[in-house]
């Protein structure tokens, strides 16, 4: 059964994943600031933990919604980073972080 509040919490923890592992690529062309915690080719923790909530949110989807709200939430979660990334543009980073830890603790008191 279709569960909005949990949809809206993992769209969140998917679209802060995209966030911090899209940052450096964008900010690299634009000339931008990267931090040492986003790269990924460092293994920086804000990257890694990242990638665990962009993929992490989208497997959550599988088992905690019906199967076709796993795409939605990796493409919400993708329009949205591309919206707020151009929006806020230097200061994505600094959100991004925000982001990444409301997610988490959302995830684990709604979800988990």
């Amino acid at each position: 059964m279709f569960n909005l509040p949990i949809f809206i919490t993992l769209s969140l923890g998917c679209l802060s994943g995209w966030m911090v592992v899209s940052y450096q690529g964008v900010a690299e062309k634009k000339g931008w600031p990267v931090g040492e915690f986003f790269s990924l080719e460092k293994g920086g923790l804000i990257g890694i933990l990242g990638l665990i909530a962009q993929w992490g949110s989208v497997i959550l989807s599988f088992f905690v919604n019906p199967w076709w709200t796993a795409p939605l939430v990796l493409a919400f979660g993708f329009l949205i980073n591309m919206i707020i990334t151009t929006v806020l543009k230097t200061y994505t980073q600094i959100f991004s972080v925000i982001l990444l830890t409301v997610s988490y603790i959302l995830v684990w008191i709604y979800v988990i």
